[in-house]
């Protein structure tokens, strides 16, 4: 449970404190004692987390520490980006008081106090009668008149906090805790003591079902604290990846390269064949003895008269099929 922030440690034993009060004391043999000690614990931690998240000076007191960062660097940008400027005597004083302000550079992420103090060290030296002048023509004297009471707000509210009254009656966080769990260990010893040797009117059933919503309890604790975990993670992964690339002229998404288109083969040409005298067409030379009729031009007839009649068919006989090849179509023999 070291592991679990203030707010999920409070919830845990408060949680815990009420599933074995339900399950009745005297079945599982815990002390009314040692019960009322572990709920006085718990209010305390109730206390603790309450004054540290929803304490109204903290609330006034991070706005003005925002808006004190806010004027902080509308100075030092007023000053630097004058530099930029087509006025020569503009130019110059910037490149004065960036001189003036170098020391203070990134104070807006310095601890409270110490940026408390830093900002009066600026508005010192910037308000000292040679940068005064300076400090006018870049037109910064009301900003830092805001700047002033921006910074005096904040620490007043911070001297109120650290000495409310609220505040000063609690005890640490880190105590308390250990407080807590020291309890939560001595419960679940007893628990497992009475499981094993305890009489009557200790019940055994009555602490199995105790434990097993304690590890459901855990469990969900444990789920909860992950996934703050996981958040943080992925929030502070999202804030440290740059949004723009480093190369200003490469694309934000660059676009995977096209194959490039591959080249049409040109169409194959046939050499030229030498010229040997002969024509470059040549025709097939005609058979004569495979003209039909032989010379006679007359096509070749069947024997016997009509046309081709099939064997073994309705016919009269089976002639001679006449030629010296077979016919073209064999029609299957019975």
């Amino acid at each position: 449970m070291k592991k679990l922030d203030n707010s999920l440690h409070s919830k845990f034993h408060s949680s815990a404190y009420d599933l074995v009060t339900a399950a009745d004391i005297t079945k599982l043999g815990i002390p009314s004692e040692l019960m009322t000690e572990w709920d006085g614990n718990n209010a305390l931690e109730t206390d603790i987390t309450k004054v540290s998240q929803a304490s109204d000076e903290t609330r006034l007191m991070k706005e003005k520490n925002k808006e004190r960062d806010r004027l902080v660097t509308y100075i030092m940008g007023t000053i630097r980006n004058a530099q930029f400027l087509p006025d020569q005597d503009m130019i110059e004083a910037s490149m004065r008081l960036t001189a003036v302000v170098k020391p203070y550079v990134g104070v807006q992420n310095e601890s409270f106090d110490r940026e408390t103090a830093d900002i009066k060290g600026l508005l010192a030296d910037l308000r000292k009668t040679e940068n005064s002048a300076d400090v006018t023509k870049l037109g910064l004297s009301p900003i830092l008149t805001k700047l002033e009471s921006a910074n005096k707000a904040f620490d007043a509210l911070f001297t109120k906090r650290m000495t409310a009254n609220t505040g000063a009656k609690l005890p640490s966080a880190s105590k308390v805790r250990l407080e807590s769990d020291a309890i939560y260990d001595r419960v679940i010893l007893m628990l497992q003591w009475n499981y094993l040797f305890g009489a009557t009117p200790i019940d055994p059933k009555a602490i199995e079902t105790l434990a097993e919503n304690l590890c459901r309890l855990a469990d969900r604790i444990d789920k909860g604290y992950n996934q703050s975990v996981a958040q943080r993670r992925a929030a502070a992964e999202k804030k440290k990846k740059p949004t723009d690339p480093k190369d200003p002229h490469a694309p934000k998404d660059p676009k995977p390269s096209e194959p490039k288109d591959p080249k049409t083969p040109k169409d194959p040409q046939p050499k030229k064949p030498k010229d040997d005298g002969k024509p470059d067409i040549h025709l097939p030379e005609e058979d004569p003895s495979k003209q039909p009729g032989g010379s006679g031009g007359t096509g070749k007839q069947p024997e016997g008269g009509g046309g081709k009649q099939p064997e073994g068919g309705g016919g009269a006989g089976s002639g001679d099929t006449g030629g010296s090849g077979n016919p073209d179509i064999h029609l299957p023999t019975e």
